[in-house]
């Protein structure tokens, strides 16, 4: 079996003899160095270039070979505007001069064409070998985990003698206050139907702030048809279910500082903010030394995408390329299916889930995945990804309940790009299972019991062991 770096050397030894050869040939050089089928290389040739000079391969390259006339820049650019194919590397040449676009990252290349074997790794996506390159958190994130944690303080230090206030109910407090923030720009709610109501019926004092919580949360509970009594603005709020709203649990009590603070934090674009960001602020609004004794850690997406990207990712993007370049027909279409069953039938388990970081990043990746196959098939239908498929694990209460809360705000998200995509989604609400997220030990739990592993295609995500020592240490 082949290591990786004698992969690699052969991949380089195959650009130079591509460099130094006959550069007629050069495009079959290219793809044969990166372990092209074969039959994909000879239809390619034998279909010819298109009559703007191009060579495609759909999902994977458009190519065209300049002569000394041609402005490199200029076709380069001409190339770019060309995908229609949603081709992932864009190639110009005039042999003195390469330049190529990864359409999928953004990067590009514009290098001496003798330099080619230097800029190996550029390509390397078609083996499926991802480079990873650090990512930049959104700056919208960052500032909406700062908020909730200025809100969180607030409306501890106004409630230091409720005794009534536990940990757990005000955790709760704070996952059903994500939600509704988020279904006010998210079109779960009407648009800013929940930032308006507390306008229009809580006193600027705060002072009643609490009833009005308490009264639409147990509306959020209860059909449309059941909500007996209850006043005419709580009736026009969708029924949520799902057991988000199912406890009844105290509010805490707001002041007139706190309640303007609830609202500035209603004010923001949470549309715009990935799920996957609750777990930072999580960890923004806990205390310190919590967040020490817990060993509880936050992983950015970036960093969650180097594990999952060579764990199965990589593999299956390759493998809906594969049968991207199939011919139209009846095996292409059974491909198709094949596969979507087969994203379907993943399930992802992390045994240390935290607030879930991995397992929602997971769950929209393979979401993505089953998107494009969609697509590719030219026929819609339905995702086949459940939140069901995705298993955790977390010793603390809290971050337990901001995993599933995320879990299903992520549904959503992909719910609402669904329907810009294909005109057709599934419905968000009422809210569904959210996940398989367990709250207990996993160092004396039976990973088994939690999940079952009498299928196929099962994938264990989680950070270092260390960390679920240490919370174990901490729990005894």
């Amino acid at each position: 079996m082949q290591t990786v770096d004698s992969k690699i050397d052969e991949i380089k030894r195959k650009l130079e003899e591509t460099v130094l050869g006959d550069r007629d040939n050069f495009l079959p050089s290219l793809l044969n160095a990166y372990n092209f089928p074969t039959t994909t290389i000879k239809k390619l040739l034998n279909a010819g270039p298109d009559s703007e000079g191009y060579y495609s391969v759909k999902r994977r390259l458009l190519f065209k070979k300049l002569s000394e006339n041609d402005n490199v820049e200029i076709e380069y650019f001409h190339a770019i505007e060309a995908v229609k194919d949603k081709q992932r590397f864009v190639i110009v040449t005039d042999f003195n001069r390469l330049m190529a676009e990864d359409t999928l990252s953004g990067r590009g290349i514009d290098i001496p064409f003798d330099e080619l074997p230097d800029s190996y790794e550029f390509f390397l996506p078609w083996c499926g070998r991802e480079i990873v390159e650090e990512q930049i958190e959104n700056p919208a994130d960052v500032k909406a985990a700062s908020q909730m944690a200025s809100l969180f303080v607030s409306i501890k230090a106004d409630n230091a003698e409720n005794e009534e206030l536990t940990e757990e109910a005000m955790n709760i407090f704070l996952t059903r206050v994500l939600f509704c923030f988020f279904a006010d720009d998210t079109k779960i709610f009407r648009r800013n139907q929940f930032q308006n109501a507390i306008i229009l019926h809580t006193n600027e004092d705060g002072s009643n702030m609490q009833e009005f919580l308490l009264d639409l949360f147990e509306a959020l509970d209860t059909p449309k048809d059941k909500r007996y009594g209850m006043k005419d603005y709580y009736l026009d709020f969708p029924y949520v279910n799902g057991g988000l709203f199912k406890k009844r649990l105290p509010v805490p009590r707001f002041s007139k500082a706190s309640r303007n603070k609830f609202l500035e934090c209603g004010t923001r674009d949470w549309a715009s903010i990935n799920p996957d960001i609750f777990g930072s602020m999580f960890q923004t609004v806990i205390s310190e030394n919590q967040r020490r004794e817990l060993g509880q850690h936050y992983t950015s997406v970036p960093n969650i995408m180097k594990v999952l990207n060579p764990l199965f990712l990589d593999g299956l993007r390759t493998e809906l390329d594969d049968i991207a370049s199939l011919s139209e027909g009846r095996f292409k279409s059974r491909k198709i299916l094949d596969f979507r069953s087969k994203l379907a039938s993943i399930k992802v388990f992390d045994p240390a889930c935290g607030s879930g970081n991995f397992l929602i990043t997971a769950y929209k990746e393979l979401c993505h995945l089953d998107m494009e196959a969609i697509d590719l098939s030219g026929e819609f239908a339905f995702l086949g990804i459940k939140l069901n498929n995705f298993y955790g694990i977390e010793i603390d209460d809290f971050p337990c309940e901001i995993a599933r809360l995320s879990l299903w705000l992520a549904e959503h998200q992909i719910n609402m790009e669904c329907f810009d995509k294909f005109g057709n989604a599934n419905p968000t609400l009422p809210l569904t299972e959210s996940g398989n997220i367990t709250c207990g030990n996993a160092l004396t739990l039976n990973w088994a019991d939690i999940c079952p592993i009498n299928d196929r295609y099962i994938y264990v995500v989680t950070l270092l062991l260390q960390v679920m020592l240490q919370k174990h240490r901490n729990k005894e």
